[in-house]
């Protein structure tokens, strides 16, 4: 499989972390410059000595009233979300690092030492290791003991690869399909027709979701 190699002109992938001097981190969403800014969503925002996740609903808000020049309507989707200039990155959080460093030391909590038992289980069954990465809280170290392990898969033969080694993984039993707690959690962050029963039985057969000793993760494709 071809390694990650990202794009020395434009380096930001979905699921990429980006700060800004002003305390806020984004989530990258493009795979391409908007009008020569990266697409993305803001999700933490530096209060009190400490970085709050936000919502949508607060993150439109406070980008309204306090830094309106990360506000953005693209017109190539039709859609509003949030935009950063380059020059305004103080930082970025690299999905694919964060793992390897994380990987490479000792674990510091309970959240880290499950991942460090996952992530050698699905190299056990054909994951390339290089191609993944850790995207959400776990990515700027915000972790709590109740937070998801949020992957990121590069590419469209890794993230078929990596759904195969979860559903061997769940058929010899080695990690657990989501207990019915984990999936109404799962259920009630998306809003839908579908029904839990139809949400669920959709859910489980996709195996790009499981849990390892009572914490869910999550598997994503990035292109």
């Amino acid at each position: 499989m071809r390694p990650l190699i990202r794009d020395n002109s434009f380096p930001y992938l979905p699921r990429d972390f980006i700060q800004t001097e002003q305390g806020l981190i984004f989530a990258v969403v493009s795979y391409q410059p908007q009008d020569e800014k990266v697409g993305c969503f803001l999700r933490y925002i530096f209060e009190g000595n400490i970085w709050k996740k936000v919502d949508t609903e607060k993150a439109n808000t406070v980008l309204k009233q306090y830094y309106p020049q990360y506000c953005y309507q693209s017109k190539q989707f039709e859609a509003s979300f949030h935009a950063v200039a380059v020059p305004d990155i103080i930082k970025h959080y690299r999905p694919e690092e964060r793992l390897h460093s994380v990987l490479q030391r000792e674990p510091t909590d309970e959240i880290e030492q499950k991942l460090h038992k996952l992530i050698p289980i699905l190299v056990r069954y054909g994951v390339d290791c290089n191609l993944l990465g850790l995207t959400g809280s776990m990515l700027i170290n915000q972790q709590r003991k109740n937070s998801d392990i949020d992957l990121v898969v590069y590419g469209r033969e890794a993230f078929l690869q990596t759904r195969q080694a979860v559903q061997k993984a769940l058929a010899e039993s080695i990690i657990n399909k989501l207990s019915t707690a984990l999936m109404e959690d799962n259920y009630n962050r998306r809003s839908g027709e579908l029904s839990f029963d139809e949400f669920s039985w959709h859910e489980n057969r996709k195996f790009n979701n499981a849990a390892i000793d009572g914490t869910k993760y999550n598997i994503c494709m990035v292109c």
